[in-house]
């Protein structure tokens, strides 16, 4: 387009060539001399101008449209679990509308009740999938939408969660929840343990044979105070996260023998100090983190045979 307009200034420069009424005259057939030559000359500087003044205009035409910013998209329906007192959420990050999220916030809603009307935002939220709602009732069906925000405005709502209910013990690994249900007398369902029932339990077994134990987390033994004997053992656990027997200060006797354990967390017997007998043998154990057993003061036995340790921390029994 710019070329066609620039062809045609270019032909208005030709100093036979006229323009009347918005058209052009043939040329006239005059000898070319010198007042011709000036008349010429005389007109080119008003077609640069005019070519100047037009050519922004014509180039804003020709440059395609930017697409204007809007909302971010709604996320996809989040994922619940369920834990004591608390729900964790967890989402895929939507689109941003071409403006970075800036937060995310979400409603709530208990049993059969109407979500709530005001927005929550999740602290910290610009890069967070996930976020762990607190201070819930248990034994209560909860669900959540969620919706993320940029600084053109809040976007469209998730759809709702599944339900989600908070639990004591309902929460907690399987293999581990339904040896607690089990090692309480009276009650057949987790949502009906209690702290106290927690409290009372002093032997655990979590070997489950129509359910291998695959993984533990954090939280499994909480409450567990009186707790005096432990068995996990016969499971396909390769590492145990660090703090989950902290709780565990009456525990004397612990069993983990015939797991996949590659590796132990530091630390992870430091508040087992009543511990007397300690089982970790055919593992997969190729080393020991240096002071593991510095706690244990009260130990008797311990077995680690089975594994695949070739050398230890110097000083690592000086404490046993």
């Amino acid at each position: 387009m710019i070329d066609s307009v620039y062809e045609g200034f270019s032909r208005l420069e030709g100093p036979n060539n006229i323009m009347r009424g918005g058209g052009r005259e043939s040329p006239r057939h005059q000898p070319c001399n010198e007042a011709s030559r000036a008349r010429a000359l005389r007109r080119r500087p008003v077609t640069a101008v005019l070519f100047a003044l037009l050519l922004p205009t014509l180039a804003l035409l020709a440059a395609p449209s930017a697409t204007a910013n809007t909302a971010p998209a709604a996320p996809a329906k989040p994922t619940v679990a369920a834990g004591n007192t608390r729900v964790t959420l967890s989402w895929t990050e939507p689109d941003d509308g071409g403006a970075s999220i800036t937060r995310y916030e979400y409603v709530k809603k208990a049993g059969s009740i109407a979500f709530e009307t005001s927005w929550t935002q999740i602290p910290g939220s610009a890069s967070l999938t996930s976020y762990t709602v607190t201070g819930l009732t248990n034994n209560t069906a909860y669900r959540f939408k969620l919706r993320a925000v940029n600084s053109i405005g809040s976007g469209a709502a998730s759809p709702e969660t599944d339900a989600a209910t908070p639990s004591l013990v309902c929460g907690r690994t399987a293999q581990v929840r339904d040896a607690i249900v089990t090692a309480v007398s009276g009650k057949s369902t987790c949502g009906a343990i209690t702290a106290a029932d927690l409290a009372g339990i002093t032997d655990l077994d979590v070997l489950d044979p129509s359910r291998v134990l695959d993984s533990l987390k954090l939280g499994d033994f909480a409450g567990l105070t009186s707790l005096e004997w432990l068995f996990i053992r016969q499971t396909n656990l390769s590492s145990l996260p660090p703090g989950i027997f902290d709780e565990l200060t009456s525990l004397a006797k612990f069993r983990m023998n015939d797991n996949k354990l590659s590796s132990l967390p530091p630390g992870i017997f430091d508040e087992l100090t009543n511990v007397d007998f300690l089982f970790l043998q055919n593992n997969n154990l190729s080393s020991l983190p240096p002071g593991i057993f510095d706690n244990l003061t009260k130990m008797e036995e311990l077995e680690l045979s089975g594994n695949n340790l070739s050398s230890l921390p110097p000083g690592i029994f000086d404490n046993l």
